[in-house]
């Protein structure tokens, strides 16, 4: 007599054997099977870094700030690396002194925004008279009790928080639509996959996985640039041909962009503009303290700014990033569900948003945007494209027209963006060549 063992998955069997013991002549057959996605128990608590302003004397932080050598940036030349690093080195320096990082215990990382004190207390109890329920008759049953108190006040405190959240955010469609898909999403947000899968194979370590990650997302613009070469050669001519009539026929060719630079008060308006729960980036400074120190700091950042402008370079510094992944859809372990959240540098949004801002008054002033674009443009809204499109349709079946529309969804749109098409469309917009080269060491360097 044979017995056998059916699998769906061989390959996970790490062992066979057949377990020979004195009690019978029917031997067992045993294996040993490689379970996936086993979490280890999570622990009781998380640790956290952050800043402790516990003993931070303002008027100290300033008079070192002030008092700093920051003459000592001018004795370099390289901006990349040299600038940026001995203005970093000095800054948190200071920094380190005033409000060193601090390591802390915590229950939850982040809390709730729904959580009050008056939650917290009751589970503080709960627990209490949970650890002595199991030889505590009234113990128990006051477990009992306050499980349920808790559960109550828990949902009427998400209750009133999306109740406030919606009346808040009425007249802003944006935030409003972020409320309700908390409120009812549309899917299952899984945890951190516990492996994913890369050309067929299963990766399980935690490093080798945020590598596999890094590699998928700077290497997605490989996509894009064989997607571009599968393009009709006549179609490509024509687009070109029809983009430079449209330009030509608003500009001459003396008519120039330059990436004009900095003011001190334009970094320092810039910096003040920036919310307060702006997230911080792999330099560890934030914006809360980046504001206190302004008044000190605003001239030598406007000194790297301009640097940066004058030669062309975009710092690399302000171009690594913490990624955080966000699940999208489908299987959670296959990389191309998941989208990726860049938390930057703080003191790189001025630059960014000082050349953005540079650009779009030039497209503005000399009417070289099309007209109907609602997109990244003062006083335009997605409600504004919708009005002029319902619009036309009225008109339409007005006069006895069929009205027939052609939606697109494109998937990681601006991840498959062409930089070299990116490139040579804005060289066809009258950039000038220092700010080409500006552009091209933001997008590649």
């Amino acid at each position: 007599m044979l017995d056998h063992v059916y699998v769906t998955h061989p390959e996970r069997i790490i062992e066979t054997l057949v377990a020979i013991y004195g009690l019978s002549d029917h031997y067992p057959v045993c294996f040993v099977h490689k379970f996936r996605g086993l979490k280890s128990p999570k622990s009781y608590h998380d640790t956290i870094k952050y800043r402790s302003f516990k003993n931070f004397d303002k008027e100290g932080f300033i008079y070192n700030l002030d008092t700093a050598p920051w003459s000592v940036i001018d004795i370099f030349q390289d901006v990349n690396d040299t600038w940026l690093d001995t203005w970093t080195l000095i800054f948190n320096s200071i920094i380190n002194q005033h409000a060193p990082i601090v390591e802390k215990r915590v229950k939850w990382k982040k809390l709730p925004p729904w959580m009050n004190s008056s939650i917290i207390d009751c589970i503080r109890i709960r627990d209490k008279f949970k650890k002595r329920a199991k030889t505590n008759i009234l113990a128990n049953t006051m477990c009992k009790k306050l499980k349920n108190q808790v559960v109550k006040m828990i949902a009427n405190a998400k209750s009133v928080h999306m109740r406030n959240e919606i009346i808040e955010n009425m007249g802003n469609p944006k935030k409003l639509w972020k409320t309700l898909k908390r409120a009812v999403p549309t899917h299952p947000i899984p945890s951190s996959p516990s492996f994913i899968e890369t050309h067929g194979t299963e990766i399980t370590d935690r490093l080798s996985m945020a590598n596999a990650f890094n590699d998928h997302f700077t290497n997605i613009q490989l996509a894009a640039n064989s997607a571009q070469d599968t393009v009709d050669e006549q179609v490509h001519d024509d687009i070109h041909a029809s983009i430079s009539n449209f330009i030509n026929a608003r500009i001459d060719v003396s008519t120039q962009f330059d990436i004009p630079l900095m003011t001190t008060q334009q970094v320092e308006e810039y910096i003040k503009r920036i919310g307060g729960n702006k997230a911080t980036g792999l330099d560890g400074i934030g914006i809360k303290i980046l504001k206190l120190a302004l008044p000190v700091i605003s001239q030598s950042l406007t000194h790297i700014y301009n640097a940066s402008i004058t030669k062309a370079v975009f710092p690399d510094k302000f171009k690594k990033a913490k990624l955080t992944l966000v699940y999208k859809k489908d299987s959670p372990h296959d990389r191309n569900n998941y989208r990726s959240i860049s938390v930057l540098p703080v003191i790189s949004n001025p630059l960014e948003r000082h050349v953005a801002s540079s650009y779009l008054k030039y497209l503005c002033k000399n009417n070289l945007l099309y007209s109907k674009q609602s997109a990244y443009r003062p006083n335009h809204s997605c409600e504004a494209a919708l009005l002029n499109l319902t619009d036309n349709w009225l008109k339409a079946m007005d006069k006895g027209k069929f009205v027939g529309s052609v939606f697109l969804d494109l998937s990681k749109a601006f991840d498959l963006v062409s930089h070299d098409i990116l490139l040579s469309k804005i060289a066809k917009y009258h950039a000038s060549e220092p700010t080409l080269r500006w552009f091209k060491s933001y997008l590649y360097d």
